[in-house]
């Protein structure tokens, strides 16, 4: 992202490297952006794009809200363009989510709310690497390999899925695990930014969202003696 080179000696790297994973790799580009993976669907509506792989869990209540037969994508595509970030919240799924925004320049790396898509990223000042895996990222030319002993040393299992000892360092130094149920940010210009799109302790009164729960605003320790 953002860098004006050549990735496709990277991308000969991922193929030679890991065949048998990479067979399947789709390869699409647009301004600015190189996404190589996997089932990656795209939609387009006007100057917005979106590329998503995963799976969406409530695609019927989705589609039926919006009285919609078009393609997955498009649907939530429209469904993003109509209600914004919130509409991420409503989204039940294991899935990755790309928009990008063909006249301001932005672009967004978006997660599913319990991070089983795991994004690795690495950020410089005019480029970002992202991928599931950090071995995907190393066959990059600009990408680090310097170890983090301090992160590597603290947790053995740092990327474990719901898991009280999960760490968004990645042993590795400047190379970070997105966390679940977050927006990656890429501004046209300056840096990076990192936000939450959902907060697991609060539930929205919707049918969509798979939990059927007013909202309420609730301490974490009514939480653990409820689980208690």
């Amino acid at each position: 992202h953002r860098h004006e080179g050549d990735h496709r000696q990277s991308i000969a790297t991922i193929r030679k490297k890991f065949p048998a994973r990479s067979t399947g790799f789709d390869l699409l580009q647009r301004e600015r952006l190189t996404v190589f993976g996997s089932h990656i669907r795209s939609a387009r509506i006007g100057v917005t794009e979106l590329f998503i792989c995963g799976e969406i869990f409530n695609e019927d209540d989705i589609r039926s809200a919006a009285r919609s037969a078009a393609p997955q994508e498009t649907v939530l595509l429209e469904l993003f363009l109509r209600e914004g970030v919130s509409a991420l919240s409503r989204i039940n799924g294991s899935f990755m989510i790309i928009i990008l925004e063909h006249d301001s320049g932005r672009r967004r790396i978006i997660n599913d709310q319990m991070g089983t898509r795991q994004v690795f990223y690495y950020a410089a000042d005019d480029f970002i690497v992202f991928g599931s895996e950090l071995k995907f990222l190393f066959c990059h030319s600009l990408c680090p390999r310097n170890i983090d002993w301090t992160a590597s040393l603290k947790r053995h299992i740092p990327f474990l899925i719901i898991n009280a000892e999960r760490q968004y360092e990645a042993w590795f130094k400047d190379i970070k695990l997105l966390e679940e149920g977050s927006i990656l940010e890429l501004p046209p210009s300056g840096p990076h930014t990192v936000f939450p799109y959902w907060n697991p302790w609060q539930t929205i009164s919707s049918p969509l969202n798979g939990i059927g729960q007013q909202s309420e605003d609730r301490q974490v320790d009514m939480y653990c003696e409820a689980y208690m």
